[in-house]
């Protein structure tokens, strides 16, 4: 949401803005490309992360490789 606020801003001509963080202050972004730039790069390293813990998880059938323990898997 986010994301598409400030590319709507920025399509609108709009340099720098004043936006609410998640407390309600007012934070004066003064340039909302670069802002853009910084908050995409974080979202898709975020996502990326969050996708490959996410595909480990699917791939561990046990628990104890969930929780990365060196047990042998005979061992029951």
């Amino acid at each position: 949401m986010l994301i598409s606020f400030v590319q709507t801003l920025i399509t609108q001509g709009h340099v720098k803005a004043v936006l609410l963080d998640v407390y309600n202050n007012p934070i004066e972004i003064v340039e909302l490309d670069d802002f853009l730039d910084e908050i995409l790069s974080r979202y898709f390293e975020a996502t990326n992360e969050y996708h490959a813990e996410y595909s480990k998880i699917k791939k561990s059938r046990k628990v104890h490789k969930l929780v990365d323990l060196d047990l042998d898997d005979n061992s029951k």
